[in-house]
């Protein structure tokens, strides 16, 4: 099996999903919605990562934003609806998380049970840090998010007020 690495990061909003992208067109202004409606309400952050979460699927570290980051979700969603601009979120994200892991195949539900039992163990001596988000970056991002495929991509930074 090989070994893939990938940047550390976290997804404030996966506004298309990666199975709609090459299908949809995004528009010229949509990049500019984003940043306003963000912009008016999405402030500064800080945020806790305290919690490590397992799935069949990955390992995510769960974060706890200091304000409340669904309400301007919200009213991003709110406002690419009102200016009729693509929306194909591949899930409702309500969380702060970090993907740690991404396994490449399902693992087993008794190899599950023992990472689960391995993290119960530890976690609760562990600090895991915070975050302070003071800008974001929109862009078009991949699967896996490695340096070589993101450098295609001219990101959109975005100071947080």
């Amino acid at each position: 099996a090989s070994v893939l690495s990938g940047v550390l990061h976290w997804t404030y909003c996966q506004l298309v999903g990666f199975k709609y992208y090459d299908k949809v067109e995004i528009p010229e202004g949509y990049g500019d919605v984003v940043e306003g409606t963000l912009l008016r309400h999405l402030p500064r952050i800080k945020i806790n990562f305290s919690r490590l979460v397992l799935t069949p699927n990955n390992i995510i570290l769960l974060g706890f934003p200091t304000a409340d980051v669904n309400s301007s979700r919200f009213r991003l969603r709110r406002s690419l609806n009102r200016c009729g601009l693509p929306l194909f979120e591949p899930f409702l994200n309500d969380i702060v998380h970090m993907t740690l892991v991404r396994f490449a195949t399902p693992i087993s539900g008794s190899a599950l049970a023992a990472l689960e039992k391995t993290v119960l163990d530890f976690e609760s001596s562990l600090s895991f840090g915070s975050l302070a988000v003071d800008e974001l970056k929109l862009s078009p991002a991949t699967w896996k998010m490695q340096a070589h495929e993101l450098q295609q991509y001219q990101a959109r930074t975005m100071k947080l007020l």
